[in-house]
């Protein structure tokens, strides 16, 4: 996933800056709920009831992670319906 996430420009100066050494841009994305683990960016969203951090899928892969969620024998119709509208809120 780490190559993939910098393999997309928005997503890699994030991680950039993360790991960079000024403490004023690690602070600007910390404080959007960006965090870095194991050398993977997720991100805390304000819109979700959860405590755990979300992965931040790449634009390339994301039309293939939400088929994928979709088309899953397991995948609620209505879940789905609400993390789309969750997910288009934020862009």
């Amino acid at each position: 996933m780490r190559q993939k996430q910098m393999e997309d420009d928005e997503i890699k100066i994030i991680i950039l800056s993360l790991e960079g050494e000024d403490p004023l841009e690690m602070c600007r994305w910390s404080g959007r709920g960006h965090v870095m683990n194991n050398c993977v960016l997720f991100r805390f969203n304000p819109y979700v009831d959860s405590e755990d951090p979300q992965l931040v899928i790449p634009k390339e892969l994301r039309e293939d992670v939400l088929a994928q969620y979709h088309n899953s024998p397991t995948a609620s119709k209505e879940l789905f319906k609400r993390s789309l509208q969750n997910f288009t809120s934020q862009i």
